[in-house]
């Protein structure tokens, strides 16, 4: 039952495919009349933007589909900008909201410190007006009263005494408080420099938020000039071809589902091999992108990956930066399926897929998308890592 459902989906995926890639929406936008009910409308933008949008209506094909290409990468490179901020301003409130506990408790110390130093100055005041009500106004009074020479050795002795603790004792709390006192300046400058922090990351979150909405928009426009091109012939003929691909490939994947073992609804305790984990992957197509998300809903692309494995009982870590180091290097002309094809650059990678054979892979491409089967066409592919062991 679960396989027929499976290549039922893929027939569904194979069927319209093609008008989810050439004719895509045009560039509208929901808007309000005065009448109050939504309207569609073309976006406005600024200067830059407007000159992107006709230096796009008047490209050739070619152009159109390699600034097509580049503008989905800049997503992609946004959606990984956008989650890396995300933690990092996780990590951070994380961090304001122990420091600001500590500084509370440290609050509480300062106030037992001043307590204490209060109460010690009060003992010693006290202690003069004892003195003052004696008839002595002060220790030298003390020490000249008595009448003999033992009488003021002894006395000498306890005033001496007296004094050395009281401002032994009055240094020494002194001492505690000014410690305490710079442990909440310190903290609290923390807390400062981190609110500093937050507020910054907060910024570049809503400029990278923003332009991402930019290019989204732009991309759907680079659609629609595709779209309009499919009347000439030629430009018919080249996009059909990669479609043909990508519906070979999706046929592939169909004729693999008759292959693997029944799936399992447990996740971790179905057998793992390369189909599998293809087949099983193959599940989502058609499921929106949303950045951190985590499934079966929705995904972001390393969401995807570490959600199909886990199926499997192999559980990856989270994020692209991390993925890129499990399993094992392999070779592009090496590729087999099931492999974690990545890509950006070297030192910045910000997209994963899952290879599916025939030079395809699938994956959860970006805000605005769905996941899919593309070509590896790429010019900025990466590597590639093999998590499923040899045998």
């Amino acid at each position: 039952m679960v396989k027929k459902v499976i290549v039922l989906f893929l027939w569904i995926a194979l069927i319209f495919n093609f008008e989810l890639v050439a004719f895509s929406d045009p560039v509208l936008i929901e808007s309000k009349n005065k009448a109050g009910k939504n309207v569609l409308v073309e976006p406005q933008g600024d200067a830059t933007y407007n000159s992107k949008l006709i230096d796009i209506k008047n490209a050739s094909y070619g152009e159109l589909q390699s600034r097509l290409d580049k503008m989905e990468i800049n997503i992609e490179k946004m959606d990984a900008g956008i989650e890396k901020i995300y933690r990092e301003l996780d990590e951070i409130n994380k961090n304001i909201k122990s420091m600001s506990v500590e500084v509370e408790e440290t609050k509480k110390k300062l106030d037992e410190a001043s307590e204490k130093l209060d109460s010690t100055k009060e003992l010693f005041h006290k202690r003069m007006r004892a003195l003052y009500i004696n008839g002595h106004t002060n220790y030298i009074e003390i020490i000249f009263s008595s009448d003999s020479l033992d009488g003021f050795i002894n006395n000498l002795e306890i005033a001496k005494e007296i004094m050395e603790y009281d401002n032994s004792t009055i240094k020494q709390l002194k001492y505690e408080k000014s410690v305490v006192e710079e442990q909440k300046r310190v903290l609290e400058e923390k807390i400062n420099k981190l609110v500093a922090l937050k507020n910054n990351k907060e910024s570049k979150l809503k400029e990278l938020e923003e332009s991402r909405k930019q290019e989204n928009i732009l991309i759907l426009e680079a659609k629609r000039q595709q779209r309009l091109y499919l009347a000439n012939k030629i430009y018919s003929q080249r996009i059909r071809k990669n479609q043909a691909k990508i519906n070979e490939t999706i046929k592939n994947i169909e004729k693999l589902v008759k292959e693997v073992p029944t799936m399992q609804v447990s996740r971790g305790s179905v057998p793992i091999s390369q189909a599998a984990v293809v087949v099983y992957a193959a599940e989502f197509l058609g499921r929106p992108y949303v950045y951190g998300g985590n499934g079966p809903k929705y995904f972001d692309c390393s969401g995807f990956v570490k959600y199909v494995y886990a199926h499997f009982g192999i559980e990856l870590s989270r994020t692209t930066y991390t993925q890129v180091k499990e399993g094992v290097y392999v070779p592009r002309d090496k590729l087999q399926l099931g492999d974690l094809i990545f890509f950006g650059t070297k030192y910045n990678v910000h997209h994963v897929g899952i290879y599916v054979g025939n030079d395809c892979y699938i994956h959860a491409p970006h805000t605005g998308d769905r996941i899919k089967i593309s070509i590896l066409t790429r010019n900025d592919y990466v590597c590639a890592r093999r998590i499923i062991p040899e045998h």
